[in-house]
């Protein structure tokens, strides 16, 4: 009999662990494909890329306002209805979407959109660590992040198609629809109660009660470097992404279809960067050590591609891929490892969204700045200063380790 309900205990965690993967897939499914179809978007409606780049630039903005807002209500309310609500609003704005065909009205409908997407990690950070033993919860991180990987390989491959066979607005209304879908599935499947049965060891005497301890001024002061290394992964990590099709196709005079399939290399990448960078603070564990060495592979991958940019576009792709995928690790440590360790002062989804605000500072910074650059300088002076964001990045965590190892090891 105990078993058997072992046994419903593990299938029913492993479900779960994978309805929250499906809800961030579909999450990137419908906010990825702006980036997606972005040079056929321009090329149509005649915006310029800094227009566009405002267009995520106010998403990113909104995204980031909204994860501090959906953080501090995710600790106060049932996390489960802030999914609902926003994969609603999001499937609304991507049906609209297609209809627009200037800057302006777009800002402001993919900037609600931003809004919307920041509905879904804080509460489901909160709820993750509300049912999973520490181990499942770092499992669940990682299947997750892989969830919106494998969504951006998909949205890609869509992207390639819908602008080959029918045009780039096919896109939105099928990302519509999987919103549709994933909040229906959401309301049928996710857990009903706020926090369901927590396993022994997370509740043991060694731990300290939740809620009773107060975020001192060491803390907040410990948390600036590592908010100013988030910012900086997300410059890379989203700025690389939006406008790699763009790089491309502008270097390499490809046509929009095959620039827009050279976006595959990166999630690709971020898969293998997921679980090489858990395999390492699993092995050394610190967070802060693991993103030094991930922004030291980008500062010299952004090097490498300074010199070799122009030479060959599998070089260039396989370059980008890997300083995405880095960003991505860095990603797993300081967005998704990082609150777990404010259990203890009843501040997890709180803590959740102020991080990953911080990565969408850095989003709505890169995806404007690097049109400008791009249209101003060149992409080469703009691959340049990659090598200058992940060379301050790596001194900032290495600056940081020691602060963090202590404070870790306070958990």
């Amino acid at each position: 009999m105990h078993i058997n309900k072992t046994s419903a205990s593990e299938r029913a965690t492993i479900f779960f662990m994978l309805l929250c993967s499906a809800v961030y897939f579909t999450s990137y499914i419908t906010r990825t494909n702006y980036g997606a179809v972005l040079v056929d978007m321009i090329a149509d409606t005649g915006i310029s890329q800094k227009a566009a780049g405002l267009v995520s630039t106010s998403a990113f903005f909104t995204y980031g306002i909204g994860q501090l807002i959906s953080g501090f209500i995710g600790d106060r309310v049932k996390p489960r209805l802030l999914i609902v609500i926003g994969m609603s609003v999001t499937a609304v704005c991507n049906l609209l979407m297609p209809f627009l065909t200037s800057a302006v009205p777009m800002m402001i409908l993919w900037g609600i959109n931003g809004f919307a997407q920041a509905m879904f990690w804080p509460p489901m950070v909160r709820m993750m660590a509300d049912n999973l033993s520490e181990d499942n919860y770092n499992r669940a991180c990682i299947w997750v992040s892989v969830g919106s990987s494998v969504a951006t390989i998909v949205i890609y491959l869509l992207a390639s198609l819908c602008t080959a066979v029918w045009n780039w607005r096919s896109l939105f209304f099928i990302s519509a629809v999987a919103a549709v879908a994933m909040a229906v599935v959401w309301q049928l499947f996710a857990p009903k109660k706020d926090i369901m049965e927590k396993p022994v060891e997370v509740v043991s005497s060694e731990r300290k009660p939740t809620g009773r301890l107060r975020i001192g001024a060491a803390v907040v002061i410990m948390m600036v470097p590592i908010a100013i290394a988030i910012v900086l992964q997300g410059i890379l990590r989203d700025g690389v992404t939006t406008w790699l099709p763009t790089l491309v196709s502008d270097t390499f005079d490809l046509s929009s279809s095959v620039s827009i399939l050279t976006g595959i290399a990166l999630p690709i990448f971020s898969m293998i960067s997921y679980n090489v960078s858990a395999a390492l603070e699993k092995k050394i564990g610190n967070e802060l050590i693991t993103s030094a060495v991930f922004f030291g592979i980008a500062a010299v991958s952004a090097g490498l591609l300074t010199l070799l940019l122009d030479v060959n576009p599998f070089i260039s792709v396989l370059l980008l891929a890997v300083i995405t995928g880095c960003m991505h690790g860095i990603n797993l440590m300081l967005i998704s490892r990082v609150p777990r360790y404010f259990d203890r002062y009843g501040k997890i989804s709180t803590i959740s969204g102020v991080v990953n605000a911080f990565t969408y500072v850095g989003s709505a910074l890169s995806t404007y700045l690097f049109a400008a650059m791009s249209e101003d300088y060149g992409w080469g002076f703009t691959v340049a200063s990659w090598l200058a964001i992940a060379a301050v990045g790596t001194a900032i965590c290495v600056l940081t380790i020691g602060s963090w190892n202590k404070f870790r090891k306070q958990r």
